[in-house]
């Protein structure tokens, strides 16, 4: 008997997680603008309704955001650790949080075939590899998306859309587990 409770409970935790699902892309347009794809085919149209008025696709202008198109340390630091001190917390993202984000046009969106990418080889294998590690499950090009500041420049780590599951980032920078290995 309890085994058909855990069934039916798992069952229904699938179809009311699949009811708010959210897939999303990025790409560069044929003009060189960035842009955030969100396609609703795998959830409700009323997410795509509420940012752009479309039920299917909805196309998001993504501003380049300041010193990203640069060899910093803070985008050295993101694809050298991405998937090592950047990590998805296993945490599904509350999707009315990800979507206000996307509606405040104040974030910046990545993946390991971003044009940012100053350390590796374009799409390399280990970049993918270090993106593909986020999710619990095989995609292709997951997409990190991190707040903009009000400066124009990335601020901190959000969200990571792994298909049709959108999970909430962190960066530990690796200080604490290193001073206690001190100890």
């Amino acid at each position: 008997m309890s085994l058909i409770r855990v069934f039916l409970f798992s069952f229904i935790m699938i179809l009311s997680h699949n009811a708010y699902s959210l897939v999303f892309y990025n790409q560069w347009n044929q003009s060189f603008e960035k842009e955030l794809v969100l396609d609703c085919d795998y959830g409700e149209e009323s997410i795509c309704l509420e940012v752009c008025n479309e039920e299917r696709l909805c196309v998001v202008k993504e501003e380049v955001c300041q010193n990203c198109v640069a060899n910093t340390a803070q985008m050295s630091d993101v694809f050298t650790n991405m998937g090592r001190t950047y990590v998805n917390t296993t945490e599904i993202a509350d999707i009315d949080s990800v979507i206000d984000l996307i509606k405040s046009g104040e974030f910046v969106s990545i993946n390991s075939k971003s044009l940012y990418n100053m350390i590796y080889e374009f799409d390399s294998f280990e970049l993918r590899q270090n993106f593909q590690s986020l999710c619990p499950v095989h995609v292709g090009y997951p997409v990190v998306i991190f707040d903009k500041l009000s400066n124009g420049e990335m601020g901190k780590v959000r969200y990571v859309g792994c298909g049709d599951t959108t999970y909430v980032m962190d960066h530990n920078s690796g200080i604490s587990s290193t001073i206690s290995e001190l100890y």
